[in-house]
């Protein structure tokens, strides 16, 4: 992973989706809508979105993203105490070079646990075997977070069988995962090595 500076944040958009890819839009046309669209609109897409990933849509999902993630109401969501919580991963994009990790879990149970004091959990179960990657985060602007990974604890049921110490090197095991889309409970976010994330909490959002 790298950390170079946040990329450029995502477009805006309406409910039904019109392409088939995730784009985004210049600076400057983001900061012109930076809580896009009105409340009807906005639950629209959502809805929108929450259907596709019933139906395990993937091509939908990718353009129902597209339609929402310039919609935000969520303002500086890198800062915002709304990411703080257990998100479960409902739906993720790989690219070739994300990591190992990423990649061979990403169809598991697998959660964030975003915590008030700079640190980050992720979480993926995998019957009786669990991991358990440590990492800080950071803001580093307000779409942006800064992730360093320092530990993974591995479980066999409730026991701890090992902990592995990691020490982050330039492009691997830290980075950023720039928040593209924050409400109460669903979160958009995209990794370093093009990889997309749609993560929800609370009943009713375990698609």
């Amino acid at each position: 992973m790298s950390t170079s500076a946040s990329p450029p944040p995502p477009p805006a958009g309406r409910g039904v989706p019109r392409t088939r890819t995730v784009t985004r839009p210049t600076r400057r046309q983001a900061a012109a809508t930076p809580s896009g669209g009105s409340q009807a609109v906005l639950l629209g897409a959502k809805e929108n979105l929450l259907a596709c990933l019933q139906a395990k849509d993937d091509q939908g999902v990718q353009a129902a993203i597209s339609e929402l993630i310039g919609m935000t109401p969520t303002e500086a969501p890198a800062r915002s105490a709304m990411l703080q919580g257990k998100w479960r991963l409902v739906w993720s994009k790989q690219d070739d070079s994300a990591n190992f990790f990423q990649k061979a879990f990403s169809g598991l149970p697998n959660y964030n646990v975003i915590n008030g004091n700079n640190s980050l959990e992720n979480i993926v179960e995998a019957g009786l075997l669990s991991l358990n990657a440590r990492a800080t985060c950071a803001a580093v602007s307000d779409n942006c977070l800064d992730v360093r990974i320092t530990e993974v604890d591995i479980f066999v049921g409730p026991w701890k069988a090992k902990t592995i110490e990691i020490t982050p090197t330039p492009g691997k095991n830290d980075g950023w995962v720039e928040q593209l889309y924050l409400d109460d409970n669903m979160r958009i976010s995209a990794g370093n090595r093009d990889s997309m994330f749609v993560h929800c909490k609370g009943p009713g959002y375990t698609t």
